[in-house]
């Protein structure tokens, strides 16, 4: 079979939405083939979640009338925000401040470094005459979403609720939300003691005890990819009627194509995540590049053979002949290295274990490998049992 080409066919960026519309075609493949590979990049790419959304918002919405919008469908809108990142995993907060009256959108949000809008003019609320929204709004990427209470780790807030006798529209000095909101929240409820009255709140009804008076917790959409489909195209090399003849008698080797299509809510270039998924498979049957490396254990190696004539010695040379000659199959994948000395490796045509050590040091040397590079590739070669005899000094004199 000819060399995988993968060819663009389309891209198209909704300007509005943010959304992104790739269309590409993958092939030449053997007769089925296409299709198991569509199945496996769809199912990947659809389960991918390197996205950052909002979590929850904290700030002061105590004043009555203070948003158009009730507390759920504000939340719905904060779920609609698609942010860009390029840093993995992210837990931090931006900042939502708007004086009223007016219509917030999310180009109204500011962000920290690293992070962009992709939607900008996607509604949020409306403000009434005479309030100031400020809100500290958290920021999570699917690794770092585990808040017991919905509260924000202390280290990551960085914005405070608005003073109610501040009416000026600076920003205020830092401190600490939770305790702020807290202090209030322990106010009222002595004032409803002495009251004799129950307070009731929609948002602490049915919600952890530490959770703050004044917090909105948002379900995150951790789903960059919208849609995903693909399609098999046939390359008839021969008449219509001659190649449905092939087909019935199950001779055809016509070579496979696939074309997919992609959505993705511009939180990641299609590209990026079609290349996480190829990444992702790659990383889980990497095992099977040689199917022997499974089998490498002492234990199936004895097994395997009838030992029973020949001597411990000659046994024991057999089967650590045996691993050694399985472990050089190894693809570079398994020695979990850098991806920079990885990639050098590789293009200097190097991507078993067998090709590095069958490789004199002063070829590494001269592609390119450092000092630092090669220690690192000795030690995670010495685990296998190998290069365990060559020391700097061998390094340094080839």
């Amino acid at each position: 079979m000819s060399q995988l080409i993968m060819k663009v066919e389309k891209r198209f960026v909704d300007k509005k939405t943010g959304q992104i519309f790739f269309q590409f075609q993958l092939g030449p493949f053997k007769k089925t083939m296409a299709t198991t590979v569509g199945v496996a990049l769809r199912r990947v790419m659809m389960s991918s979640s390197k996205t950052v959304a909002i979590t929850s918002a904290h700030g002061d919405l105590s004043k009555g009338s203070s948003l158009r919008e009730d507390v759920f469908e504000f939340s719905l809108n904060l779920q609609q925000v698609v942010i860009k990142s390029t840093i993995f995993p992210f837990l931090g907060t931006a900042k939502l401040q708007k004086k009223g009256p007016a219509i917030v959108t999310t180009a109204d949000i500011i962000l920290p470094e690293g992070l962009s809008l992709v939607n900008p003019y996607q509604y949020l609320c409306t403000l009434n005459d005479g309030y100031t929204l400020n809100l500290a709004l958290v920021l999570s990427s699917p690794a770092r979403t585990r808040f017991e209470s919905g509260v924000p780790l202390k280290s990551a807030v960085s914005f405070n609720v608005l003073n109610q006798l501040n009416t000026s529209n600076e920003n205020l000095p830092v401190q600490d939300l939770r305790r702020s909101v807290n202090r209030r929240k322990k106010k009222d409820f002595i004032d409803g003691e002495k009251n004799n009255k129950k307070s009731k709140n929609v948002l602490t009804q049915d919600s952890p005890k530490l959770l703050p008076l004044d917090s909105i917790l948002v379900d995150p959409i951790y789903a960059p990819i919208q849609s995903c489909s693909f399609e098999i195209i046939n390359v008839v090399g021969s008449y219509f009627p001659e190649y449905m003849e092939l087909t019935k008698s199950s001779l055809n080797q016509t070579p496979e194509y696939l074309r997919i299509l992609l959505v993705t809510n511009g939180s990641i270039e299609p590209v990026m995540a079609i290349q996480d998924a190829i990444h992702e498979l790659y990383g889980s049957l990497a095992l099977f590049l040689p199917l022997t490396h499974v089998f490498s254990s002492y234990y199936n190696v004895i097994s395997s053979f009838d030992f029973k004539n020949l001597s411990k010695n000659k046994s024991n040379n057999i089967s650590n002949y045996y691993f050694d000659e399985i472990c050089k199959k190894i693809d570079l994948i398994n020695l979990n290295l850098s991806v920079e000395t990885e990639l050098m490796l590789r293009r200097n045509g190097i991507s078993t274990l067998g090709n590095i050590i069958t490789t004199p040091l002063e070829i590494l040397k001269r592609i390119g490998l450092t000092q630092k590079e090669f220690l690192e590739l000795k030690l995670a070669i010495s685990k296998f049992g190998f290069w365990k005899d060559i020391t700097t000094s061998n390094w340094e004199a080839s």
